[in-house]
C-alpha cells in the first residue's frame, strides 16, 4: 500500500506535468508546477475550478493549489526521501484525500474540454 501511494502521488505530478507542457510549452515540477496549474492567474493557470473573477472562485482556486502543495510535501517528499512507514489506515486516509483533490481537478478540466 505505501508504494502504491508514492507512486499514486508522482503520477499526479507527472499527469499534471504533462498537461502543464502541453498547454504552455514549458516543464515545471512539485510545487512551482502546483502554483502555476491551479493559479488565479487565467493567463498562466491549467484550469479554474470556478469563476475566477469572484472571490469565491479566487479563495477555491487558492485553496486547491495550498491543499495540492501541500499533498506533495507532506506525502511523497517524506515518504520518498525518508522512507517512512505507513499503517494501512494512514494510507487509506491518504488515498482519500488525493481522490478528492483529483475528483475536483478532473471536474474542472472536464468542464473545459467541454467547451
Amino acid at each position: 500500500m505505501r508504494i502504491l501511494l508514492n507512486r499514486l502521488v508522482k503520477k499526479i505530478n507527472e499527469y499534471l506535468k504533462e498537461l502543464y507542457k502541453d498547454k504552455y510549452g514549458t516543464e515545471k515540477d512539485g510545487d512551482s508546477l502546483f502554483c502555476s496549474c491551479l493559479s488565479d492567474k487565467e493567463d498562466v493557470n491549467l484550469f479554474s475550478l470556478d469563476d475566477l473573477k469572484t472571490q469565491n472562485g479566487k479563495d477555491e482556486q487558492s485553496g486547491y493549489m495550498f491543499l495540492l502543495k501541500g499533498m506533495w510535501r507532506a506525502m511523497r517528499n517524506p515518504k520518498a526521501h525518508n522512507n517512512l512507514r505507513l499503517s494501512i489506515d494512514e494510507a487509506y486516509d491518504r488515498l482519500i484525500f488525493i481522490s478528492m483533490l483529483m475528483k475536483r481537478m478532473e471536474k474542472a478540466y472536464n468542464k473545459l474540454q467541454a467547451e
